[in-house]
């Protein structure tokens, strides 16, 4: 009977070189363990999604059958179903669709992009007037490292302006996913009408609203073709700022008066606010950093201390940071 391979045999034969093999992977070992991505949650897939859409005016009841109901059936095609829990309200419908927990991760984005893709099949079966839908399945992102940014003599608008500065440079780290920012304000301009000016003018709040549409239209005006050189028309008026809305014009019985005659035109914020962020009792507005799944969060902590030491030096006088969630510390 032929002698078999016996691999004790041999590293006990040869002592010296079975260390040297043992070293080798162990300090290996020790290497790539020390270079392993570190972070303090863990990835966790949501298997749920939420389509919300709007359509202003609606009464629940409308929303509910012409809306909520059509999204409701279509969504029982995505596969895996588990259940959608829906909302209607007066202009609003919102949908919860949760698929089962035996859906594999790996599979669970491109069954959002079918659940997307039935909902646009269906799109053209939906009242003209409704805004969206829009859908939301982003619940697994962890933003371990946030930042509240203040501004002394800075409006809200001014500070945003600095944060999205902040933010496009940190988007160059090699760990960052994403970086989304909190307690941002909407800007709006408020066009508040005097009813006594306009009964005095013979004027309707429909009329106003409908001047007010008709000046933004974008349309194309065509092309001056001279010879073999085309050049596009452009028509110019449209709205580029509080000033020119104010001084809109409104034909009235042979009469033209401009919007600030019957109207006050003020520029704002959105009152109520979908959110805010406050810090150390100022208003702020919020930088929430996301890692990427096989990221290292202490690296990434280091990188944003370089990064943010450097911003802060480019910063005008009176705008001011500090760090609320530090993940990377913890």
């Amino acid at each position: 009977m032929s002698d078999r391979f016996n691999l004790t045999a041999l590293a006990l034969r040869q002592r010296q070189l079975t260390w040297f093999f043992i070293a080798i992977v162990a300090i290996g070992g020790v290497l790539a363990y020390l270079k392993l991505g570190q972070r303090e949650d863990p990835d966790f897939t949501f298997r749920a999604m939420v389509i919300r859409t709007q359509w202003p005016g609606a009464t629940a009841q409308q929303v509910e059958r012409l809306v909520t109901d059509r999204i409701e059936k279509k969504l029982q095609e995505v596969p895996y179903y588990k259940y959608a829990t829906s909302y209607s309200r007066a202009g609003e419908s919102l949908v919860i669709l949760e698929l089962q927990d035996t859906a594999p991760s790996t599979e669970v984005p491109h069954l959002w992009y079918q659940a997307r893709k039935k909902i646009a099949d269906i799109r053209h079966t939906l009242p003209p007037e409704v805004i969206g839908p829009s859908f939301n399945d982003e619940f697994g992102d962890v933003f371990g490292s946030i930042y509240a940014f203040t501004g002394d003599g800075f409006s809200l608008a001014e500070l945003r302006r600095h944060v999205e500065t902040a933010r496009q440079r940190l988007l160059k780290l090699p760990d960052i996913a994403k970086i989304d920012l909190i307690g941002v304000q909407p800007e709006v301009v408020t066009v508040t009408i005097s009813h006594q000016r306009l009964a005095h003018a013979g004027l309707s709040p429909l009329s106003i609203a409908q001047a007010i549409e008709a000046q933004n239209i974008v349309q194309d005006g065509g092309r001056l073709q001279a010879g073999d050189t085309s050049v596009p028309l452009r028509v110019k008026g449209n709205l580029e700022n509080v000033n020119d809305l104010a001084s809109l014009p409104l034909r009235v019985n042979g009469r033209t008066l401009r919007l600030s005659d019957v109207a006050e035109v003020t520029r704002g914020y959105l009152d109520p606010p979908d959110s805010t962020m406050r810090y150390a009792g100022k208003p702020a507005v919020g930088l929430a950093i996301a890692m990427k799944p096989r990221g290292d969060v202490l690296r990434l902590g280091a990188d944003l201390k370089r990064e943010m030491a450097a911003l802060h030096a480019e910063l005008p006088v009176g705008v001011e940071f500090a760090r609320v969630s530090d993940q990377p510390a913890i």
